[in-house]
Parts: C-alpha cells; sequence; structure tokens
C-alpha cells in the first residue's frame, strides 16, 4: 500500500516478500510492522539495517538492566549508532541528524529509503516486541478520591448555569462555514447589506435561527428553525451566524443554577480511593488501576456494539492502513444524570480536571468515546499524535488531553501503549486508565513526548474505549466546529 492506504499491484510482490523475510527474523508481533512502502529491490537492505538495530538494541537491553524501556536505552542505542562499529557488508547505519528528550530524527534518504523514518519504526517495533519489560516504572504513587455525589452535583450546577451577561449579550455564534440548502426564510434582499442588518431582521422574526453569507459578499441566507452550529458545513469561503441555544430555564440574563436535590442513594454511598501512578509529571501520563469495575466495562462493551457492528477503522479518504482496528462512537446524553455512561463519562472528566488543571466538562459539545477493538493478530495503531505535537501555542479548541481505558487486554502481554520517542510503555490490565495530556500550562504544545502507539495484539482481544478532551466545548459549540469559531466569542 502507498501512503494514501491505494493498493498498487507493482509494490504488491514487495509486500509478499518482506512479509515472509520478517516471518522468519521476528515473533508475530513484529512482523506485523512491514515497509509496505519499499519495492522488492531495496527490502533486503531494509532487513539488514532492521538487524543492525535490533543487534545493538540487545547490546543495550544487557546495559540498561535487562530493559528496553527509559531514556538510558534510547540514548545507549543511539551512541552505539553514532560509532557505526561492526554493522555488517552495508556499512553503517546511515543516521540522520537527531535530538534527545523526546527522540527526534531528521529524513534521512540514501539508497531509496528515508532512514529517519524506517529507524522510528524498527525502535518501536523492537521494544513493541518486548513484552517482558512490562510498564515503566511509576516516579510517584498517589491517592485520588473520587465522591461521585458531589462531582454529578457540581456539574449538573454548570449544566443549570445560564450565561454571563456579556456572554448572553452575543445572541449568535460565528463560524466559518455555510449552513446547508433549504429551511429557507424569504426576505428583501434591499433590507440587509451587513451582518447588524441581518442579526436585526433575524431578531425581528421568530423562526429565524440564523444565517449564511459567501465571504466578500452581500448577499445572506436566513434559515429557519433547526439551524444550529451541528449544522454548519466548514468551510473558509463562507461565514454562518448561529442563534446561541440557552438552558430552558435561561433568560438571557445571568442567573444561577437552580439548586437541586440528588437522592441520597442516587450515586455511590461513599467517596472511594483510587491508586494513581504518575508515569511522567510533565507533560503528565498516568495510569490508574482498576479505574472502572467489570459492570462499568461490560456497559461500555455492550454501548460499543457486537464485534459484526464495529467497523473497521477509517482515515479520510477510506480505510486505513496506519490503523488495523475496528471502532465506533458511543454517545453520552449528559441531561440524563442517572445514565451510566454519562456516570462513567463525568468520572473520567474529573480525574482530568484535578490532575490537568484544564477546565474541561462532560458535555454534548464533547466528542463521543471512541469504542476500540483490536481482534486479529497484528493488529495495531501506529506511532501518532491525538492533538498538535510539534510545539507552539495551543490552538483554541483542540485536544488537550487522552484518556484509555483497557477493558479487555491482549494475551501475554501484548497490545501495549508505547510513548517510543520518551522511552515509555504501558502494558494493559483489564479495567486500567491511561491517560496523558499534552497541553502546557503556558498554553503551548508538546514536542513530541506523546507521540504513542498501540502495539500489535499477539493472541487473543483488545477492547478500549478513548476519551478525547477539549477546553472551551459546549452543548452549541460542539468538537467539531470550536476550531473554527472566533475564541473570543
Amino acid at each position: 500500500e502507498n501512503k494514501q492506504g491505494k493498493m498498487t499491484m507493482r509494490k504488491a510482490p514487495a509486500i509478499i516478500l518482506f512479509f515472509l523475510i520478517n516471518l522468519v527474523n521476528d515473533n508475530v508481533g513484529v512482523n506485523s510492522q512491514r515497509f509496505t512502502d519499499y519495492d522488492e529491490k531495496i527490502a533486503p537492505t531494509v532487513e539488514h539495517r532492521r538487524r543492525q538495530v535490533y543487534s545493538i538494541g540487545d547490546l543495550c537491553v544487557e546495559k540498561n538492566d535487562g530493559s528496553a524501556l527509559g531514556q538510558a536505552w534510547l540514548e545507549c542505542v543511539m551512541s552505539n549508532l553514532e560509532k557505526g562499529e561492526d554493522q555488517g557488508e552495508l556499512g553503517p547505519f546511515p543516521l540522520s541528524s537527531y535530538t534527545m528528550n523526546p527522540l527526534t530524527l531528521a529524513p534521512n534518504y540514501k539508497d531509496g529509503i528515508d532512514h529517519g523514518k524506517l529507524l522510528g519504526d524498527v525502535l518501536r517495533n523492537y521494544t513493541c516486541s518486548r513484552v517482558q519489560d512490562g510498564s515503566s516504572t511509576p516516579v510517584e504513587i498517589r491517592d485520588w478520591v473520587y465522591d461521585e455525589k458531589k462531582v454529578m452535583q457540581e456539574s449538573l450546577y454548570i449544566r443549570q448555569s445560564c450565561p454571563s451577561k456579556e456572554k448572553a449579550a452575543k445572541t449568535y455564534r460565528k463560524v466559518s462555514g455555510f449552513l446547508g440548502a433549504g429551511n429557507d426564510l424569504t426576505h428583501n434582499a434591499d433590507d440587509v447589506t451587513s451582518v447588524p442588518e441581518a442579526e436585526k431582521w433575524c431578531d425581528e422574526n421568530a423562526d429565524c435561527e440564523g444565517f449564511t453569507f459567501q465571504n466578500g459578499q452581500n448577499t445572506f441566507f436566513f434559515k429557519s428553525k433547526k439551524a444550529t452550529a451541528r449544522d454548519v458545513n466548514l468551510d473558509k469561503g463562507w461565514t454562518s451566524y448561529v442563534r446561541r441555544v440557552l438552558p430552558n430555564h435561561c433568560t438571557g440574563k445571568e442567573e444561577a443554577a437552580v439548586p437541586q436535590e440528588i437522592p441520597e442513594d442516587a450515586y455511590s454511598a461513599a467517596p472511594q480511593t483510587y491508586q494513581v501512578k504518575v508515569i511522567r509529571h510533565e507533560p503528565l501520563v498516568i495510569v490508574v488501576p482498576n479505574f472502572l469495575s467489570a459492570e462499568d466495562c461490560d456497559a461500555l462493551v455492550s454501548a460499543g456494539g457486537s464485534e459484526e457492528e464495529m467497523g473497521a477503522a477509517h482515515e479520510a479518504g477510506g480505510p486505513s492502513s496506519y490503523r488495523r482496528s475496528f471502532s465506533s462512537n458511543i454517545y453520552v446524553n449528559y441531561d440524563n444524570r442517572s445514565d451510566h455512561m454519562t456516570r462513567i463519562a463525568e468520572k473520567h472528566f474529573a480525574l482530568v480536571r484535578d490532575f490537568t488543571r484544564y477546565e474541561v466538562h462532560g458535555n454534548l459539545g464533547q466528542e463521543p468515546i471512541n469504542a476500540v477493538l483490536y481482534k486479529n493478530i497484528g493488529d495495531e495503531y501506529r506511532p501518532h499524535c491525538d492533538g498538535p505535537c510539534a510545539g507552539g501555542r495551543y490552538p483554541y479548541g483542540s485536544r488537550v488531553a487522552t484518556s484509555i481505558v483497557y477493558c479487555k487486554t491482549s494475551d501475554g502481554g501484548s497490545g501495549q501503549t508505547s510513548f517510543t520517542r520518551s522511552g515509555i510503555m504501558v502494558a494493559p490490565q483489564p479495567y486500567d486508565l491511561l491517560l496523558f495530556a499534552y497541553r502546557y500550562q503556558n498554553f503551548t504544545m508538546d514536542t513530541g513526548f506523546t507521540e504513542h502507539s498501540g502495539c500489535p495484539i499477539t493472541a487473543g482481544k483488545k477492547w478500549i474505549a478513548t476519551q478525547w478532551y477539549r477546553e472551551g466545548v459546549e452543548d452549541d459549540l460542539p468538537w467539531n466546529i470550536i476550531e473554527d469559531v472566533d475564541e473570543e466569542d
């Protein structure tokens, strides 16, 4: 397959050849990582380079107390590659320029191969194959107390609160994109030639929920009810103004939430204490053993649908060659405070707030829970970032953190979550939660520490529930458009 995931007959022999080479030389967890971008003429060279790196990896494991985890092992490998000693008939590995912590490899093209990319792939595959290394050692262990009744009461208060006077005064949200055809209201075009005039016209017509126009044009299209921010089709050439959706009890003025008593038996009788393993303080990586119960995971798996109902993972344009798994979305009804999914989701958000200080709250604007099933030998997710991870300022509305709950884990210790560039590995255990954050408190983004991957499974099945977290989203400002809304809005 090429980088767009499309099969080409010219490269099909290379796929078969390189698969057979790996089948002989690697365990099944590494077999699934074959370099399908390369043709048959260079597959032997790729295999030779892989052997070079694996030999040095084994040497550095001996020097690193029998483990391929941590920055010390990465530094050992890179140092030995730099020396270029005893590396076979093809000579030293063509090492590109690089920096450590996190490991960042520059491209280096030789013999038709990007050796920077190749080295990153091989290092990841090597560490994934070492299931005996288990998880990275925590740098700190802390307790976290979860008071469900208190959290649910506070989150209910937030949902019932009305906007501030300043926010309520802004009746419309400005969004980049257009409202589709249909539900149009007729008006005299000569009376509306500017946004203020369009707002005035819409305010005076009870059926008007917003308007849309092409940038640089003075032709406004007014839309009737059922036009919401969720209906906007993103397009930088258009702009839409959509009426805000306020809670039913709000009048447009700043008001406190109406106190509401929660029955004593509605939630857990007493606060629960969880052990939290801090793997890294910044950017944060933590593991919470037994974060969910077997009953919670059964409910999640049921909500995610049967294996037959879960679809193959996709990227833009079609099926993904980068991510071999099956997935579905679980939509949480945050208005139903007693629903099992709502209670599970609110627990996630409470943990993230407490450990990151991010202002993230469960609402209809957040992304759905993503259920992911790895069921075939070799199923995996290649290295990637969930949010911006090249440094720079935080883009308003972007993801800031990710959590993964392992409801089912594969056999033999495979299917780990690997942060290869920073030497961190998390071996999944049933009902554990992994949380990692990628926005610093100074509103700059991670520089690659949180690039991660799901290692191939070698036996059994793995089922996880992933939740991504965004600040600023609301019921009428969902995740799929927030990045195209003015920040001051």
